[in-house]
């Protein structure tokens, strides 16, 4: 139902349903997954990039977790490599 809920772009009841969840079961990996991205479709990479390295830590093999990661770093690495070629060494 908090799936339902995030695609609808209800993401406080979203929220407040998956706490429900994680009080219960707080390594389930879909709630937290999720969380994640409703934190990310706030924009809040921060919070969202935490849930997902909490799924990991859970289950390392979770592939939407370790896809959503290496997106986010991918677009991490392009952004440097741009402004190392535009200015010359970033580091």
């Amino acid at each position: 139902y908090a799936q339902l809920l995030v695609k609808a772009r209800e993401y406080e009841e979203a929220k407040s349903i998956l706490a429900e969840v994680l009080d219960k079961m707080p390594n389930n990996v879909d709630a937290i997954y999720t969380l994640g991205t409703i934190y990310e479709a706030q924009g809040d990479s921060i919070k969202a990039r935490a849930e997902w390295r909490k799924v990991l830590k859970i289950q390392v093999n979770h592939q939407d977790a370790l896809n959503k990661l290496k997106m986010w770093y991918n677009e991490v690495f392009h952004c440097i490599k741009f402004w190392e070629d535009k200015y010359g060494l970033f580091w």
